[in-house]
């Protein structure tokens, strides 16, 4: 099919121009519905021969009265003929059938494809995919620089300052490149940076940029066009498809001020092996509670206090919450933060092992200092006594 827009040569299905990206289907309608109009016309005028040569044959009967025997006029209607079928990727066909049209399952699971906002791109880690692995990938073309890299290569190296740019003359409207996964995937997502990246806004300018772009899954596409700017695209499938290789391929660009290469910075692509299922991340099923032992302080000639530690519970990572108990005055217990003032005894332990004390052991007495405390889980903090009212430090 010609485009009626730039005249380039195009194929009957085709949607759009390869050239210019004009869309082709809205002309294909009007030409099936000029089509219909002459076919139209066409039957008002054979119904209209129709009727006059019918006309003229009961006048001539009417006239010739000459003859007795009965004549008989027989009227034949012209059949009505058939509409063309116009075929094509928006095409019907025109039937005096009353039967519904029934959409065939394919139809109903045709694979489209959307560009999602940045909140919805925050998600794909925790809908459960994350970014495949490409095992290898190649060109149809790829242009030729000295001591630049513009391989295919580059579109999974995660840099902003490579692209792969296609190799022939003119925009390469055509051009593909092919990505070899190391395993059959479901994919879902696609993160795109299209165009050149390197430096400033400058070379994003002077090259061209993919506008319409189809993607090749197995025996399933899409097409997809983008809006010209330098900005990253989150692409979400319409549903799971499973490929072990991706194909994509230029349909049009929008056309750079100084080159006619065309470039793409990153095609990052996530899914979930075959035989998995996506599912939401980030829920953690361990809720064992640890429970803390108390430790108690007798009356000294310090100050009489009671030191106990409460229950320390274990959270999802295994670290128990801050246990609560009666607070110590006059030189102070072993609270939280230091050794005097005032202090929690079970403050910011370990669920699991032990809710008040580092380790299984009890934290020692409180009294004149002859008598032996027990130390914190491994005796470190053991031997003759602990803080009474004489500075007796001799078990640290």
């Amino acid at each position: 099919m010609k485009c009626p827009y730039c005249g380039e040569q195009n194929p009957d299905t085709a949607r759009r121009c390869s050239r210019c990206g004009r869309r082709l289907d809205k002309v294909r309608v009007k030409k099936r519905e000029r089509q219909l109009l002459l076919m139209g016309i066409i039957l008002i005028l054979v119904i209209l021969a129709a009727g006059i040569g019918a006309m003229f044959g009961i006048s001539k009967f009417l006239q010739d009265g000459k003859d007795s025997s009965p004549q008989k006029v027989t009227i034949k209607s012209t059949p009505t003929p058939e509409a063309e079928s116009v075929s094509g990727s928006s095409s019907s066909s025109v039937s005096s059938s009353s039967e519904p049209s029934v959409t065939s399952a394919a139809e109903e699971e045709k694979l489209t494809a959307s560009i999602v906002d940045s909140s919805r791109q925050a998600q794909i880690d925790l809908l459960g995919y994350s970014q495949v692995t490409v095992a290898s990938a190649d060109a149809t073309s790829t242009i030729s620089q000295a001591g630049i890299d513009n391989t295919p290569h580059v579109l999974y190296d995660g840099s902003k300052d490579s692209s792969w740019q296609d190799g022939v003359d003119g925009p390469g409207i055509g051009e593909s490149v092919t990505y070899h996964l190391d395993q059959v995937y479901k994919i879902r997502f696609l993160v795109i940076r299209l165009g050149n990246w390197y430096g400033t806004d400058d070379n994003y300018t002077m090259n061209n940029r993919p506008k319409t772009m189809t993607f090749k899954f197995g025996d399933q596409s899409v097409q997809i066009t983008f809006p010209d700017e330098k900005k990253e695209f989150c692409v979400e499938l319409s549903k799971d498809v499973e490929a072990s290789e991706i194909q994509m391929i230029l349909d049009a660009v929008y056309q750079g001020t100084a080159y006619d290469d065309t470039c793409i910075n990153e095609v990052d692509v996530y899914g979930v092996p075959t035989g998995e299922a996506a599912a939401v991340s980030g829920t953690d099923t361990n809720t064992a509670a640890g429970t803390g032992s108390q430790a108690t302080g007798a009356s000294g000639n310090g100050t009489d206090s009671i030191a106990s530690g409460a229950t320390g519970t274990a959270g999802a990572d295994g670290t128990g919450g801050a246990g609560t108990g009666s607070t110590a005055g006059g030189t102070g217990t072993y609270g939280a933060d230091a050794y005097g003032g005032t202090g929690n005894s079970g403050a910011g332990v370990y669920g699991g092992t032990d809710g008040s004390t580092y380790g299984s052991g009890n934290t020692g007495t409180y009294d004149n200092g002859n008598s032996a405390g027990t130390g914190y889980g491994d005796g470190t903090y053991g031997g003759a006594g602990n803080y009474g009212q004489t500075d007796n430090y001799s078990g640290y």
